[in-house]
């Protein structure tokens, strides 16, 4: 198969994410220029999965690349459902410098943990559309994204969390799961003392 970390949609990676996560509720935000809830929250596995052949970047009608508008959105999903411990999972290839303080200071308040999967090489791969043409800019250039770890690490650590570089071999993912196993094994302990909160997952 092509390397997963050229490809778009990135219908493999959220179908192995889905594959390894059996139970909670799930979400889907697509963000671009601007944010947009493809999946709202549900246990419902198997709807997502047939939307998935659906994603693509014709779906954002605004160029660009705000996380912050999808971090607000998921926050205030979350925040409507009274979930207030969850765990976000955030694929990305990559945000410029600017972009680090007004995410550290949207999620520096939140006690949700953040899992970042980058995708991309530090060299950089233009990104394939569908009938074999190329992403382009607002200035018709051919987008080649060029992945930076050190911004999105930045952002990560205002939540305790952790960037996994997307591998060929899965073990990215097999980090991520054994992280989730981890944690869920340290909140059965803290519900049988203070009592159960609600978790989700963020994609």
């Amino acid at each position: 198969r092509p390397p997963r970390s050229t490809l778009f949609p990135y219908t493999t990676l959220f179908r192995s994410l889905l594959n390894r996560f059996q139970e909670g509720q799930t979400a889907i935000i697509l963000y671009a220029g601007d944010a947009h809830t493809l999946v709202p929250l549900t246990e419902d596995a198997e709807t997502i999965r047939t939307l998935l052949p659906s994603l693509h970047p014709s779906l954002m009608p605004v160029r660009g690349s705000r996380p912050d508008l999808a971090f607000e959105n998921v926050i205030e999903m979350l925040n409507q459902v009274d979930i207030q411990n969850s765990h976000l999972v955030w694929i990305t290839d990559g945000i410029d410098d600017q972009q680090v303080k007004p995410l550290q200071n949207l999620l520096s308040s939140q006690r949700h943990k953040l899992t970042v999967l980058a995708v991309g090489t530090p060299s950089g791969a233009p990104i394939v559309l569908e009938k074999g043409n190329y992403l382009k800019d607002t200035n018709n250039n051919i987008v080649i994204p060029q992945l930076d770890l050190a911004p999105l690490r930045a952002v990560a650590e205002a939540l305790g969390g952790q960037v996994l570089p997307v591998q060929y071999d899965d073990s990215d993912l097999e980090r991520l799961v054994a992280s989730e196993e981890k944690d869920q094994g340290f909140q059965r302990s803290e519900e049988r003392r203070v009592g159960k909160e609600g978790r989700s997952r963020w994609a």
